[in-house]
Order: C-alpha cells, then sequence, then structure tokens
C-alpha cells in the first residue's frame, strides 16, 4: 500500500489542447478515492498518468516516496482494471488469474497462495476450470479483479470497470468491490461518470470539470454543500434545479426574488448575514433547490415560495417525481408521501422549501457561504 500524491499535475498534448491542470490532490494510504465527472473531462488521463500510460507535461506524481514521472509502467507496482475484461479466452480463470505472476517467474507455491486466496476472495472457487465464455459478465469481472489481486500491487487503478455490466450486476459489482477494499485495506483510486457509484463507492470523491478539480470531500459532504453551480448540478439525480433571483432590500429585510418566485431571509439565516452588506442595485444570484427539499404547500403555514404549473407526474414507487414549470424556469421535485390527494399533469401547485435548505451561488457560480 502507498500514498499517492499530484503536485501542480498538467497534461498538454502537442495540439496545444490542456487535457489536465493543475492537479493537486493527496490520496492517503488505504484510500479509496473515486474521479468522477463528465466524459473528456480528464479523469481518465488523469489515471493514466498514474499508470505511466500518458506522460506528465509538468508537476509531479509520487507513490509512496518515489516519483514517478519517468518510471515506466511495470515497474510502478500498480495494478490496472479496465472497462475491457481483456480475458484470455483460450485460457482457464486459472491461468488467466496466474498468467502475470508466471510470466515474473513468481514460485509456483507463491502463484498456488496467490491465486487461491483471490479466487476466495472473489467466489471464484467453483469457476476455476471454466473458460471465459462459460462465465457471465460479473463473473469475467470478478476474473479481471482477481488478476489484479494477485499482483499485491501498492495502488489499485479502475477505469470506469462496471461500464459494460447491465444494471443488475453493476449494483452487486459495487458490493463486491466495496468489500475488496474493505479486505485488502488498499489504495484504490476509481474512475466513473456514474455519480452513484461515486457517490456509494469512495471515502472521498474528487469532481472534475475540463481537467480541473472542482471540489474533493465526502460524498455525503460534497452533495449537501456543494461549492459551484457545476457540482451542484453534476452531483445528485436528479441534478439541482436553479433559479435565477435578484435580491432586494425592502424595509431593512432581504429578499430573493425572480418572476414566480419569492423568499424572505431571516435575520439569523447564515446567507442573509453574507448578503447584508450595502450594495448596489439588485444583485443577480442563482439558487439551487433539490428535488427532496422542494415540498408542496398543504397547509396554512406552509407558504408558497413558487407557483407553478405540473406538467408530467412520473410514478417511481414509493416516490414520485413532478416536472414543473413556472414562467420560465422548468424544474423537479420529489414526493415521498405518494401524493394523496393525486396530483394532475396541468394543475397548479405551490411549492416551497425551507431557507436552510436553498444554496445560493454568485455571478461566477461559486457558493456564497
Amino acid at each position: 500500500m502507498a500514498s499517492v500524491k499530484f503536485e501542480g499535475v498538467h497534461k498538454v498534448y502537442p495540439n496545444g489542447y490542456v487535457g489536465v491542470e493543475d492537479f493537486n490532490l493527496t490520496i492517503g494510504d488505504g484510500e479509496f478515492m473515486i474521479f468522477v465527472g463528465p466524459s473528456g473531462c480528464g479523469k481518465s488521463t488523469t489515471m493514466r498518468m498514474v499508470a505511466g500510460l500518458e506522460d506528465i507535461s509538468r508537476g509531479t506524481i509520487t507513490i509512496g516516496e518515489k516519483v514517478v514521472n519517468t518510471v515506466p509502467p511495470r515497474d510502478r507496482d500498480i495494478a490496472m482494471v479496465f472497462q475491457d475484461y481483456a480475458l484470455y479466452p483460450h485460457m482457464s480463470v486459472r491461468e488467466n488469474l496466474s498468467l502475470g505472476l508466471r510470466l515474473r517467474k513468481t514460485p509456483k507455491a507463491e502463484i498456488h497462495e496467490r491465486v487461491t486466496q483471490a479466487a476466495t476472495v472473489l467466489g471464484l472457487d467453483t469457476y476455476m476450470d471454466r473458460k471465459p465464455r462459460e462465465l457471465s459478465g460479473g463473473q469475467r469481472q470478478r476474473v479481471a479483479l482477481g488478476r489484479a489481486i494477485v499482483r499485491r500491487p501498492q495502488v489499485f487503478l479502475f477505469d470506469e470497470p462496471l461500464s459494460n455490466l447491465d444494471p443488475k450486476l453493476r449494483t452487486g459489482m459495487r458490493v463486491e468491490i466495496k468489500r475488496l477494499h474493505r479486505s485488502l485495506a488498499s489504495t484504490m483510486i476509481y474512475v466513473t461518470h456514474d455519480q452513484l457509484e461515486a457517490m456509494t463507492l469512495g471515502d472521498r470523491i474528487v469532481v472534475i470539470n475540463h481537467g480541473k478539480i472542482q471540489q474533493v470531500g465526502r460524498p455525503i459532504d460534497v452533495y449537501n454543500k456543494p461549492q459551484n453551480i457545476f457540482t451542484a448540478g453534476f452531483i445528485g439525480s436528479p441534478p439541482m434545479n436553479f433559479f435565477t433571483l435578484t435580491l432586494h432590500r425592502e424595509d431593512g429585510a432581504l429578499f430573493l426574488r425572480s418572476e414566480n418566485f419569492s423568499l424572505k431571509l431571516s435575520e439569523d439565516h447564515p446567507i442573509a448575514h453574507t448578503l447584508s452588506k450595502p450594495f448596489v442595485g439588485s444583485p443577480r444570484l442563482t439558487a439551487g433547490i433539490r428535488a427532496e427539499h422542494l415540498k408542496i404547500a398543504r397547509t396554512q403555514s406552509a407558504t408558497p415560495s413558487i407557483h407553478a404549473q405540473v406538467e408530467v407526474v412520473e410514478p417511481a414507487a414509493p416516490e414520485v417525481f413532478l416536472y414543473l414549470k413556472s414562467g420560465d424556469a422548468s424544474f423537479v421535485m420529489r414526493d415521498d408521501s405518494l401524493l394523496e390527494p393525486v396530483v394532475s399533469p396541468g394543475q397548479t401547485l405551490g411549492v416551497y422549501s425551507e431557507p436552510e435548505n436553498i444554496h445560493l451561488f454568485d455571478g461566477n457560480g461559486e457558493r456564497l457561504t
């Protein structure tokens, strides 16, 4: 096991395209770190630089105590699991698991020990004499994981390893990988564009966009307190709703308003303190509200912040998603109460959110508090 450290890492291609820019991050010894972001954001490029499959344009990458910028991939003591299983079809599971060790001329007794241990951990004991064509997709991916395990590397690298599996198998393999990390206590870096994988697997996640780190933190912290609009919109399903508002001061009180949105900020609200400084005109802000934090105003005490028309009702038991429109703003809310009474398309609703569940971002898209 080993830590992995990025210091000012850049990747610039010959045509001038910047794939990764000023990447600074320390991954702890034994930590499970997730790189998450949209396609083309630089997450796989960053992993490939750790593996030595991409040259580093500037900066340093350290594995353990060793700077590996110019170290050949085979000497970095890492193991990589790809989206493609890359198994040898003519070899049995046992032969696929042991091939790397045999090529390194590892003693037979040690090969047997490592292969047996990996097969036990991954539940492959009864499949050892089968060929890949006789296995399911999940079993093939477990063989690919086992081939990495027998190496006993300092660092495991996973590059979208579950992308080729159907949803049920993906769920099962997420559990397998989580169990594997707990069993091995190894340093793991996992690349995915799937935020569900990111939120359920990692000790911490790194949100990446356009080759830059947007936010690093525990999954729940990133979800609850996104540092910018990109992270707020990328992490969460459905994505966070956004409303463009203007800030007004009236009779000493602060209001956030748009065409169909009005919210008074109490004096003790943390955002109210930030925004209470003198300002000129009516600053434009972006309010973000997650679907589960929007509620239907069913009682007199629940004052609507938004009046909206229901466009689509999407049952997804035990939840129901409502797609609504208010002026130019389209948004979605999640109702866990099974909507009694039933809500229908075309109906107008009063919708509100508690002030503490409203995220505010400035004109540059950065979080205000």
